[in-house]
């Protein structure tokens, strides 16, 4: 199967005219090939989006989010801010791990969005707030 940028670039330009944001996901990581020299933080550039970095709580998550953020910036995109994810288990340390975060990563917290028995996208919005972001509804920042 193969993955073509022109018609995801349509579609998004198509919904972004209907709405007042539009969220894109990152189907699985800042770096997903999607095809052959294209992959998800290519579609990021190309459709000029700021980038919200999801981490999910475990061994490993601030490298992990490090890592990615350098990435994010190297490719001269915004980071415009990240979300603690609580995944199945119980993370030890998980509130330090998010401390030191929030003193290394650029960027602000949006939200800690908790193990959700019911997971859905309107129960995980409960738990963060959008509203600092650029172009966001309410917001009246531009960029």
């Amino acid at each position: 199967m193969t993955i073509e940028a022109v018609p995801i670039l349509a579609a998004y330009t198509e919904l972004a005219a209907a709405s007042d944001a539009v969220v894109v996901e990152g189907v699985g990581g800042f770096r997903v090939p999607l095809a052959d020299g294209f992959d998800t933080a290519d579609l990021a550039r190309q459709l000029g989006l700021p980038v919200v970095l999801v981490v999910g709580l475990r061994l490993g998550c601030i490298n992990h989010a490090l890592l990615t953020a350098e990435a994010i910036i190297a490719r001269g995109l915004v980071l415009a801010g990240w979300v603690a994810n609580e995944l199945e288990e119980p993370m030890n340390f998980a509130d330090e791990n998010i401390e030191a975060l929030l003193l290394r990563l650029p960027a602000p917290l949006l939200g800690r969005v908790p193990r959700l028995a019911l997971p859905s996208a309107a129960a995980a919005a409960e738990y963060l707030n959008f509203s600092c972001l650029p172009n966001w509804p309410g917001n009246h920042t531009q960029r």
